[in-house]
C-alpha cells in the first residue's frame, strides 16, 4: 500500500512525532559524526542500522533525514541526498531535512543550490546561529558580500564563537577592506578576551593598514596574557622589520635565539623550536644583507 492510500491519515500523528524526533536524532548524529569520520567501518555499520530501520519503518521521515546524515558524513552525496527528497516526501514539515540538504550541498560545493533550503529552514527558525553561518557561507560564495555579513551578523549576536568571527572578518577585509574588519574583531576580542586568534587575524589587518604600532600594542597585549614565547619575539621582530625599524628588529631576532637556546635541550630540539631558530638566524643573515647593501 502506498503513502497515498487509504490508510494516509492513520499515520499522520507518526509524521508529526517524526518530526520531534528528528531533531533529536540529528544531536546524536552530530556527535557520531566526528567519531564516525576516524573510523567508517563503523559509520558502514551505522548506516547498515539505518538501513534496517527504514525496512521496518518505511514511512519515517526521521529515519531518512538520519541515514541521509549519515551518508552526508561519508561524504556520499547523492544517497544523502535520496533520502533527504525522502524525509521531506513523506513529511514537508521536517525543516531540518532543508538545513541538513543545505548543509550538505555547500560541503559539496553546490553553494547556488543550497540557497533555497537554507531560506526555507530559516524562514522558520530565523534564530538559528548554525544555520545563518552555512547561508553566510553560501551567500558569499555566489558574491553576495553584504547579505553574507548580515547572516554573521545575525549569528554572532546570538552565539560568540571565534572561528565565526574569524570568517566574518575575512569577508569584511576582501569586500570593505582591513579597517572594517578590524572593528569586527574588536568586537569579538571585547567578548571573547584576547583570544590568540582573533588577535593574530586583528595583527594582519593592522599590517595591511600600514598600522605597525596598533599590531605592536596588540602583541603585547597577547603575551602579557600567554606569557613570551620565541614565536612572538619572532613576530615582533617582523613587525619591526616591515616598520623600517631594523635595530629594533635584530635586537627581536637576537632574542628570539637566546629564548630557544635557553630551553631545556629536549624542548630545544622540537621540531617547532628548531623551526624558529632557523627563521631568527635568516631574518638576522637577511638583516646584516640589507646594512652591507642599504
Amino acid at each position: 500500500m502506498t503513502p497515498h492510500s487509504a490508510d494516509a491519515p492513520s499515520r499522520r500523528p507518526r509524521r508529526v512525532a517524526s518530526g520531534a524526533r528528528a531533531i533529536a536524532t540529528l544531536a546524536v548524529l552530530t556527535v557520531c559524526g566526528m567519531t564516525a569520520l576516524s573510523a567508517h567501518g563503523d559509520l558502514h555499520e551505522q548506516i547498515a542500522a539505518a538501513s534496517g530501520a527504514i525496512a521496518r519503518h518505511p514511512h519515517d521521515a526521521a529515519l531518512y533525514l538520519a541515514r541521509g546524515e549519515l551518508y552526508r558524513a561519508h561524504h556520499d552525496t547523492n544517497p544523502a541526498l535520496a533520502d533527504y527528497a525522502t524525509a521531506l516526501r513523506l513529511d514537508p514539515t521536517l525543516d531540518a531535512a532543508h538545513l541538513a540538504r543545505g548543509r550538505l550541498l555547500m560541503e559539496a560545493n553546490r553553494a547556488a543550490e543550497a540557497l533555497p533550503d537554507l531560506d526555507r529552514f530559516l524562514a522558520r527558525r530565523p534564530d538559528h546561529a548554525d544555520a545563518r553561518v552555512v547561508r553566510a557561507r553560501a551567500r558569499a560564495a555566489v558574491g553576495d558580500a553584504p547579505h553574507a555579513r548580515a547572516d554573521y551578523d545575525r549569528a554572532l549576536s546570538l552565539a560568540a564563537n571565534p572561528d565565526w568571527f574569524i570568517e566574518r572578518a575575512r569577508l569584511v577585509r576582501s569586500s570593505a577592506g582591513p579597517a572594517a574588519a578590524i572593528d569586527g574583531l574588536d568586537e569579538g576580542l571585547a567578548r571573547l578576551g584576547p583570544l590568540l586568534t582573533l588577535t593574530l587575524e586583528a595583527i594582519d589587518c593592522d599590517l595591511l593598514l600600514g598600522h605597525h604600532d596598533a599590531a605592536l600594542a596588540r602583541l603585547d597585549r597577547l603575551v602579557a596574557v600567554s606569557g613570551p614565547h620565541p614565536q612572538w619575539t619572532l613576530h615582533r621582530g617582523d613587525i619591526l622589520l616591515g616598520a623600517g625599524r631594523k635595530k629594533d628588529a635584530r635586537r627581536a631576532f637576537s632574542t628570539a635565539l637566546e629564548q630557544i637556546d635557553a630551553l631545556p635541550p629536549a624542548r630545544r630540539r622540537t621540531r617547532q623550536n628548531e623551526a624558529l631558530r632557523a627563521r631568527a638566524m635568516t631574518a638576522l643573515v637577511h638583516l646584516d644583507t640589507m646594512t652591507r647593501n642599504p
